[in-house]
């Protein structure tokens, strides 16, 4: 064997939205380590930014939740945005007002 894939995660890479875009050093280090530890023995490395169906939110890996989060928190935006510019801007809207008046969009 000379060929290993290792898998790194974005939760790893990027576990806190805050500061934005600062990864975090000792991850990053270990993997870093693991690829070095893995040459001086003749064994190249394939570095695989890994996710499977995103995060355990999904029920799979590599997004940290708060990405998730604020992504979620987008699309909601956008569906509710386009939801209210099909309900007021249309001719609907009376009739649509009348039978949502209680109902809520859940996303």
């Amino acid at each position: 064997m000379n060929l290993v894939r290792l898998g790194v995660l974005l939760v790893g890479t990027l576990p806190s939205p805050s500061p934005p875009g600062v990864a975090n050093a000792t991850y990053l280090s270990a993997a870093a380590d693991t690829v070095r530890l893995l040459a001086d023995r003749g064994v190249a490395t394939l570095v695989d930014l890994h996710q499977d169906v995103l995060s355990p939110y999904f029920c799979g890996e590599s997004l940290p939740d708060w990405a998730v989060q604020k992504g979620l928190d987008m699309v909601r935006n956008e569906v509710y945005g386009w939801v209210s510019l099909l309900v007021h801007e249309s001719d609907l809207s009376p009739f649509l007002d009348s039978k949502l008046q209680h109902a809520s969009l859940v996303v």
